[in-house]
């Protein structure tokens, strides 16, 4: 990467910092994070969750270290602090099926099952031509957005533990990130407005991680039946398809970005 192009990267990275939004480099290749876990000195083990996002930093001095070592690391907000959540809209070709989903249907659809438009907030373009639109959810003193919700399909959220690729980040492919130009002006993050999300809005994203930890208890404390003959062998055909449709949708929550479809359709 040129110097110059190093350089503006890095002031992005730090005017976030300046903002309060933790950040922390990520492959340009992969997406991935370059910052590996803790090692537990007594084991020489990798301690689980303290590398990535968990090492997210305002911190200056630490940014600029970062990217002095990769300086074509590309930058990674991590969101849900400061209340901050982002929607990402994946707009898709399935050649599979030739089913098309263009922004305007996702918009559409996460509109219609709100029940209400979405507001004008921050929006930034991703270096696939998808979209992700910058919100905050209320300061109602209620559950963080999170990375899961209930949400039509190729639109996804991204809150408390997870993160996304900002501007200007350019990919290794040379696809970059942007603010969205409308009518000739660019989104900046330090002076255009992030809306808060709609109470609808919230609501859904909310009930979702209700639902998803209320759900596994209730099916733990079904009661079993007693069954001899036929009916012990329904029950182990049972016992198997139920065995079979939690590792496929345990599949399903873990397909990365950009693979969704892929693996949607293999499951």
């Amino acid at each position: 990467m040129a110097g110059g192009r190093a350089s503006t990267i890095i002031d992005a990275a730090l005017a976030y910092a300046a903002m309060g939004w933790p950040v922390f480099p990520c492959s340009p290749q992969t997406k991935k994070p370059l910052l590996g876990n803790d090692i537990d000195p007594s084991t020489g083990k990798k301690i689980p969750k303290t590398g990535g996002v968990k090492k997210a930093s305002c911190n200056p001095d630490q940014i600029r270290a970062w990217w002095q070592r990769w300086p074509n690391a590309v930058i990674s907000v991590a969101t849900g602090h400061d209340r901050l959540f982002v929607l990402d809209f994946d707009p898709r070709h399935d050649e599979a099926t030739g089913e098309v989903w263009t922004l305007e249907r996702l918009k559409a659809e996460l509109e219609s099952q709100m029940g209400c438009p979405l507001p004008p907030s921050l929006t930034s373009i991703t270096q696939s031509g998808g979209v992700h639109v910058w919100l905050r959810w209320p300061n109602d003193g209620g559950a963080p957005i999170t990375n899961r919700g209930n949400l039509p399909l190729h639109v996804d959220v991204r809150g408390l533990g997870g993160y996304v690729i900002a501007p200007p980040s350019i990919m290794a492919s040379g696809r970059n990130y942007h603010w969205l130009r409308r009518g000739g002006e660019v989104h900046d993050p330090t002076t255009a407005p992030i809306a808060e999300a709609p109470a609808a809005l919230v609501e859904i994203l909310r009930s979702k991680g209700r639902k998803a930890e209320a759900s596994a208890p209730a099916r733990a404390q079904q009661p079993r039946r007693n069954t001899s003959g036929d009916d012990a062998v329904d029950a182990a055909r049972r016992k198997w398809a139920l065995v079979a449709l939690d590792a496929a949708l345990a599949e399903l929550s873990g397909a990365r970005q950009g693979e969704r479809g892929q693996t949607l359709n293999r499951v």
